[in-house]
Order: structure tokens, then C-alpha cells, then sequence
């Protein structure tokens, strides 16, 4: 019963809050802070084990780089394109976009305008406190 996660998690309570397991504090919280306190709680355990995970796979690198590799390929699968690849999907990108162009002449235009008119700021005169 000690090592379930409701349990390890009121230790943790315990430990933050300065109380004892069965304060009556903890029956009485609020129950959207104690989720939230669960979830922030459970989003730490999980980062320290990747990273422990991480360490573990860079000390292994060390005896065996390629089972170090292939592990670290798992969770970060390489692209890799040949420059003829590359080719061939930068030349459908121009294509959709003459296509598109060819429908609606002015849709890039719209945009660039658009975007223009979104960075236009608002000019703001300061003031001095101070008067002599």
C-alpha cells in the first residue's frame, strides 16, 4: 500500500506542508488544488525519470554506442532526405503555391498585407513625473 502513488503523493504533501500523514488538512483541501498539486506532482516524477533514462543511455554510449543510438532513435527518429529528395518536395511546394497562385492572385498579397497591418504599433509619448 505505501509504494501506490496516492500514498507516495500525500507523503509529499506531508513533507511540503509540514504535517503528519493524517492531519485532517489534507481531508479538507481543496479538491481542484489537490489535483493540481497531483498533476504538477506526477509531471516531476516523470521528468526526473527521463532524465534518469537520458543519463543512463549516455553512460551506456560510452561501452556501447549503438544500442545507445538505436535507443535514442526511438523517442527521435532521424529524417534523413538525399539532396534529390529535398529537390523534388521544394519543387511541389512551389508548384501548390503557383497553383494557388494561379486561382487567386491576390491571396498572397492579402497576406503580406495583413501582416504588415498586424506589426504596426501604437506610437506612446512618455511623460516626465517631475515638474520644475
Amino acid at each position: 500500500m505505501a509504494k501506490t502513488p496516492e500514498c507516495k503523493f500525500l507523503w509529499e504533501l506531508s513533507k511540503r506542508f509540514g504535517k503528519n500523514l493524517d492531519d485532517p488538512y489534507f481531508d479538507n483541501m481543496n479538491p481542484y488544488l489537490k489535483r493540481l498539486l497531483f498533476e504538477l506532482w506526477i509531471d516531476e516524477q516523470n521528468t526526473e525519470m527521463e532524465k534518469l533514462r537520458r543519463f543512463g543511455i549516455f553512460v551506456g554510449s560510452f561501452s556501447n554506442p549503438e544500442a545507445a543510438k538505436q535507443m535514442n532513435e526511438i523517442d527521435n527518429p532521424d529524417f534523413n532526405l538525399s539532396d534529390e529528395e529535398f529537390d523534388q518536395s521544394f519543387n511541389i511546394v512551389l508548384e501548390s503555391r503557383a497553383q494557388r497562385e494561379k486561382e487567386d492572385p491576390n491571396f498572397f498579397l492579402e497576406k503580406q498585407r495583413k501582416t504588415k497591418e498586424q506589426r504596426k504599433r501604437r506610437r506612446v509619448i512618455a511623460r516626465s513625473l517631475n515638474k520644475d
